[in-house]
């Protein structure tokens, strides 16, 4: 390979690493990073800090970094690094996501596994989550302490089930800053984990056709987004979580940083919302706020709801496997767009 100079260097989630040997930091003119984050949105700020501490800071004192992204839109802002140097961020949405960025490629999230649920409805509510988050102890506790327990519901399982890897828990002070009350949470936590396969992984390769399997039992499913605690309501993502309830065939319930940006996402790609059922003045309300009046709409919304709107349930389902035929496609199409947006100079050579 000869040396060659760059404006802009393109990898792929997380792939500087595999240029380390290739490209001379200190000799090239690179000033601009383009990479595709397939998996977690939220995790630009770890990108950015691994990049930070690769590129090299001899000839600038800022450095542009693009990430493509499932974000439900744009965003562009700078962070900080040592000595006062600059990481400029962009994150770029890619078209059709999370449904365009998963599949069989995608390690555990295979969604060309999927099959399309014909059963019935037996459970009011379903929430699948093996990570620990604050705002998960709260909703398990609404759930619990309000008789919705059920087999749809898994809980701080899968790779919590080694002895390596411990229980870990939500505190007083935690629950204070979203008005909750953590009495609630010390009531259910003997039940943790709540799963009934004690040796379940998440990493297994049927995990995600399983997961869809196991919800679309329930009416309602809960989607709390990875970034669900994180206070900058501007950076919103959506992950393979936000695609379980319309491959389930449920009416989804969000709790992510901007639930009501997440729900007009949803809708632009043509998704019914059911916002007939979970209005959109729900999104509008606090987080506990928010936690009672799912707890009332779930109570109040019979399984009939589902034979009565079977074909609006399935014409979401159809729709996220139309744009779960474009993975990849969206990502490099959201690339070329970028590139032509922003006027990056890509010199390519091998």
């Amino acid at each position: 390979m000869e040396s060659t100079t760059y404006k802009t260097l393109i990898t792929f989630d997380f792939g500087l690493e595999s240029v380390y040997n290739k490209i001379d930091f200190q000799d090239t003119d690179i000033n601009t990073i383009l990479t595709m984050n397939l998996s977690e949105g939220h995790q630009y700020e770890g990108i950015a800090k691994c990049f930070s501490q690769a590129v090299s800071w001899n000839k600038r004192d800022s450095w542009n970094l693009f990430i493509v992204g499932n974000y439900t839109k744009s965003h562009t802002f700078p962070m900080t690094h040592d000595k006062g140097r600059i990481i400029n961020i962009f994150l770029i949405p890619i078209g059709d996501a999370p449904f365009s960025t998963f599949s069989k490629y995608s390690g555990c999230v295979d969604t060309d596994s999927v099959e399309e649920p014909s059963n019935e409805k037996t459970e009011k509510v379903s929430f699948i989550y093996y990570g620990h988050r604050i705002d998960r102890d709260i909703i398990i506790s609404a759930l619990v302490n309000n008789n919705l327990l059920n087999k749809s519901i898994i809980y701080h399982s899968g790779n919590k089930q080694n002895d390596k890897v411990s229980l870990s828990y939500s505190t007083p002070a935690a629950f204070k800053k979203y008005n909750a009350n953590f009495e609630d949470y010390e009531k259910i936590q003997h039940l943790l984990p709540i799963t009934d396969n004690p040796n379940f992984k998440y990493t297994e390769e049927n995990y995600y056709a399983d997961t869809i399997k196991r919800a679309s039992d329930s009416l309602f499913y809960i989607i709390n987004e990875s970034n669900s605690e994180m206070n900058d309501k501007d950076v919103n993502i959506v992950t393979e979580k936000s695609a379980i309830p319309f491959y389930s065939k449920s009416i989804p319930i969000i709790f992510s940083t901007n639930p009501l940006e997440q729900v007009e996402y949803f809708e632009k790609l043509g998704f019914d919302c059911f916002t007939d059922v979970v209005n959109k003045s729900f999104y509008e309300k606090s987080h506990q706020d928010r936690i009672d009046s799912m707890i009332e709409i779930i109570n109040n919304t019979d399984l009939d709801f589902y034979k009565e709107n079977v074909m609006r349930f399935k014409s979401n389902y159809i729709l996220a496997k139309y744009y779960q035929q474009n993975y990849l496609n969206s990502g490099l199409e959201t690339i070329q767009k970028t590139i032509q947006d922003y006027n990056l100079k890509v010199v390519e050579t091998q």
